[in-house]
């Protein structure tokens, strides 16, 4: 959950995106076009951890062995190397940059859906797709997440996927309040610049402490 919060890139077009719209519309409308992106990438989060949960599942119901030491060491390794890549590839080069690691083609692209938005599915639709980018983050999150609940009851697996999506979506009611007091695009970019180099360390650690963990797991099971 604290890495779903602390990731950069949704939040990051999500300003990008608000910004745009009080320039072309006003105030109100940019709300609303902001709740409309909020439900989009909240869909994208539910949709995506429910399609890994139900491959997993299947997975779990035909081999329930399938949770073994070896699976527990290779996500372990996986959580290891992203808990390298934020530190060295997930911000560009640059103390004065929030640019992230999708190529600059790409990041363009979005930035153009951004300002092209024209109605509420459109700001839907672009919420749902900020989410897919850090896929390459937070895919190992789904899949060793969805295998670990296997384990537990209903109740316990409904409630770590919900708090999973509302803390992923948590920075970006943070961005639509700054928005809503009278903040600008500079002024929010400003703040998460000087935040940089705290979300890189919390991130890397959250990674790392997750790769301990599932390490000390795999040798309880050997």
């Amino acid at each position: 959950m604290i890495i779903f919060t602390f990731l950069q890139l949704p939040n990051g077009l999500f300003s990008i995106f608000y910004h745009f719209r009080i320039a072309k519309t006003n105030h109100k409308k940019a709300d609303d076009a902001a709740l409309s992106f909020i439900l989009g990438f909240e869909v994208f989060m539910t949709v995506f951890w429910l399609l890994v949960y139900l491959i997993i599942f299947t997975c779990f119901y035909f081999n329930p062995e399938i949770l073994t030491s070896i699976f527990l060491y290779i996500m372990a390794g996986i959580c290891f190397a992203e808990a390298i890549a934020i530190v060295f590839f997930y911000y560009r080069r640059g103390k004065t940059t929030t640019a992230l690691f999708i190529p600059r083609k790409i990041a363009k692209n979005l930035i153009k859906k951004s300002e092209a938005v024209k109605s509420r599915s459109d700001a839907i639709i672009l919420g749902f797709v900020s989410g897919i980018p850090e896929l390459l983050f937070t895919l190992p999150l789904f899949i060793t997440c969805s295998a670990l609940l296997q384990t537990e009851n209903a109740l316990s697996r409904s409630l770590v996927i919900i708090l999973a999506v509302v803390s992923a979506a948590t920075p970006l009611f943070v961005v639509r309040f700054f928005y809503r007091t009278n903040h600008n695009l500079a002024e929010i970019e400003r703040i998460r610049t000087k935040l940089k180099p705290h979300f890189r360390l919390i991130l890397s650690l959250a990674y790392l402490a997750i790769s301990i963990l599932l390490i000390n797991l795999a040798l309880m099971k050997a």
